[in-house]
């Protein structure tokens, strides 16, 4: 949900920075109205932490074009998402995130950074047939790459960060 918080701050707060990266944005995803609010109740979100931990954990593969490649980033991942923290910040985001957040971002201000939105073509996790919504909406450059899937970061490190620090400038 990075790249959608990065889009509504730098909505907000245009006039403060200048350049904005989103890699496999989730701008389309909705949690639905009645998810957002039974999750304000502590019950619900015990058992959507539970939940989501052994969804987290089935879907991980996911995140790669050819997964057996990167061993090493299941146990990097279920250290980071087995944090109280990391639930109780994917919740108070699912809970506060603007319900059709691609409407809100065809608001996009003008003089607002234009992202450049970094997408693997085979993402299983943010579909990546969501881009030209995504771009149209931000005015955004997109850079994608086939063979790669939602961690494109992660599966092509020097490409992506070539590309990045070519935007970045």
């Amino acid at each position: 949900m990075g790249g959608a918080l990065a889009s509504l701050y730098a909505m907000k707060y245009a006039g403060r920075i200048n350049k904005v990266v989103l890699i496999s944005p989730g701008i389309t995803i909705s949690s639905g109205y009645i998810v957002k609010h039974a999750l304000q109740h502590n019950l619900v979100q015990t058992l959507f932490i539970q939940a989501g931990k052994q969804t987290l954990k089935a879907r991980m593969r996911n995140h790669f074009h050819q997964p057996d490649n990167f061993s090493d980033y299941y146990d990097k991942a279920t250290r980071q998402t087995g944090r109280e923290g990391f639930w109780r910040s994917l919740i108070s985001t699912i809970v506060n995130y603007p319900e059709d957040l691609l409407s809100v971002l065809h608001y996009y201000p003008e003089g607002s950074p234009r992202p450049l939105i970094v997408w693997g073509e085979d993402d299983a996790i943010t579909a990546f047939s969501d881009c030209a919504q995504v771009v149209e909406a931000l005015g955004a450059a997109l850079f994608s790459l086939a063979d790669a899937s939602h961690a494109v970061h992660y599966e092509y490190p020097d490409i992506v960060n070539a590309r990045i620090v070519d935007y970045l400038g």
